[in-house]
């Protein structure tokens, strides 16, 4: 299974013989280390990393090349880290990993590249600046709006830093992004990625901060339900809802489309059961758009009661595309309130399949 949610969803500097990433656009100079504000980062690469009493880490030598892009060893990067007994060394030991590899990133991204850190997070980009330090201030901002959006279900680890990657454009995007991706399959367009292999991390696009924002919102708060292994709609339809809500022009551009004749036109059984799986989000055109536009209605006609929502969406098992949970404390089949938002006749293929003990799961 994918383990990257995708929103509807790198080398120049000193590996520049090795790398194939396209070449920025971005042509402003960067300002001199010097007149850089606080929280610029302007030392070298922090490589090999180690603390006092521990075997040092070579972050350089666990990076892979895969189709030209550099991938951290992250398995090997937390078996380093079991080493370390002491949890608080443990999180001071992964920071400095995570500082190493966006350090790696950022020179490959060229040197136009800056890379900053706050108290909630590290961001490299090739942004202005202040665009970077507005950036942090409104992740910082987020933590607090999301978790009074989604309480009793939302969860930041408090050692945690958001980790964003500002790339300079869509061909290095897709190319960066690619790497996580499986061999082979169908993969829809986005615009911004949470990805979840080792060390999460959201990714987007260089645009103007207000693009940005909703993308930041929307990954975050996959990172804040990245605990609950949630099934792909649920997750998704959670994450659109939060970023209409903390963002009131995408919401009201998004309240201009009439899209209803175009689910009642697009969804059957066998895309019904594509939606549950979670398939129908990454191929493109129509079935990528009503995806998500589908779980967003579903989420937002679910939780009502946000409580009783809460507490599913804590049971929630991605298996059975939440449909156990949504029997036993909803109280409602997940295929007849499908059916009811369309005022369709419920017909049981429309409900997700639900595998018994006996079943193999699917690799």
């Amino acid at each position: 299974m994918l383990l990257i949610s995708v929103w509807g969803m790198p080398f120049i500097g000193i590996f520049f013989a090795m790398s194939g990433l396209p070449k920025t656009v971005h042509e402003s100079r960067p300002l001199p280390l010097e007149k850089l504000p606080a929280g610029f980062i302007r030392e070298d690469i922090p490589d090999p990393i180690s603390l006092a009493g521990t075997t040092s880490f070579n972050v350089f030598e666990h990076i892979t090349f895969l189709d030209n892009i550099p991938v951290m060893n992250w398995a090997a990067f937390h078996a380093w880290l079991n080493t370390i007994n002491d949890a608080g060394r443990q999180r001071e030991a992964r920071l400095l990993g995570q500082r190493a590899w966006l350090a790696y990133l950022k020179e490959g991204i060229g040197s136009h590249c800056y890379m900053y850190e706050s108290e909630k997070a590290l961001i490299v980009s090739s942004s202005e600046p202040n665009v970077i330090e507005a950036s942090a201030r409104f992740i910082e901002k987020n933590y607090a709006r999301i978790a009074r959006l989604l309480p009793e279900v939302a969860q930041f680890p408090p050692e945690m830093k958001s980790i964003l990657l500002v790339l300079d454009n869509e061909d290095m995007y897709y190319q960066y992004v690619s790497a996580y991706y499986p061999d082979s399959g169908e993969f829809a367009v986005s615009g911004g990625m949470f990805i979840d292999a080792g060390c999460p991390h959201f990714v987007t696009v260089l645009s103007d901060l207000l693009m940005i924002e909703p993308v930041i919102t929307h990954e975050m708060t996959h990172s804040a339900l990245n605990y609950l292994k949630l099934p792909l709609w649920l997750d998704e339809g959670i994450a659109v809802n939060v970023e209409f809500q903390l963002s009131p022009l995408l919401q009201a551009e998004n309240s201009e489309k009439n899209l209803y004749a175009r689910h009642l036109q697009f969804w059957d059984a066998d895309r019904m059961q594509e939606f549950w799986s979670g398939a129908s989000f990454s191929r493109g055109g129509e079935s990528n758009t009503l995806s998500y536009d589908l779980a967003r209605i579903l989420v937002k006609s679910l939780s009502q009661d946000w409580q009783t929502f809460a507490r599913f969406v804590t049971a929630a098992k991605r298996e059975d595309a939440g449909s156990r949970a949504a029997l036993e404390i909803l109280n409602i089949d997940l295929g007849i309130s499908v059916c009811a938002l369309f005022n369709a006749e419920w017909e049981s293929s429309w409900s997700p399949f639900i595998r018994t003990e006996s079943e193999p799961v699917a690799a």
